[in-house]
């Protein structure tokens, strides 16, 4: 599967299946896959995207990110603790500004600014279709038996009507 765009908050969502097809502002394209998207922002796994623009922001996107914490900055705590919340579950180990910024945008991190990072999917739907796939398959199969015991009733009604036809001519 491949998305085009050239936001790099997509980033979140490559997978082994799942590449980005971005348009260069120089012209022609890239294909991002999970290792392109890790090397781009610096990071283990493509979820830490959504760390990465929690904490630098993304202007594109209206998320004004931790203030004072660009992308060298973003790119140095998330390899060091791995996502914003383990971050913030540590923030003792921070010195001076950084912890100071970080422990006051505390509230906003969590509650603002990683569920603005976050590209929701809506799992359910997904699921909705698979079950609907499945119970489709039972419809139909059971749409069939009750087509199948109809015609029968059918069979035996012509029967009937045959039977009492005889019935009627032969007396």
């Amino acid at each position: 599967t491949y998305m085009m765009t050239p936001d790099k908050d997509y980033g979140q969502l490559v997978s082994d299946r799942v590449f980005m097809y971005r348009p260069k502002h120089t012209g022609g394209f890239e294909v991002m896959g999970t290792e392109e998207v890790k090397t781009k922002f610096n990071i283990q796994t493509t979820e830490q995207v959504i760390d990465m623009l929690g904490l630098m922001g993304d202007a594109s996107d209206n998320i004004p990110g931790c203030p004072g914490v660009g992308e060298k900055t973003a790119q140095k705590l998330i390899a060091e603790f791995g996502s914003i919340e383990n971050l913030l579950e540590h923030t003792d180990q921070l010195k001076g500004a950084l912890k100071t910024k970080v422990e006051t945008n505390r509230e906003m991190l969590i509650s603002i600014w990683i569920p603005l990072s976050t590209i929701r999917i809506p799992l359910t739907l997904v699921s909705t279709i698979r079950t609907l796939a499945v119970s489709g398959c039972f419809l139909l199969h059971n749409l069939l038996i009750s087509l199948l015991e109809l015609f029968k009733f059918l069979l035996s009604c012509l029967w009937i009507i045959k039977i009492g036809i005889w019935m009627v001519f032969s007396a």
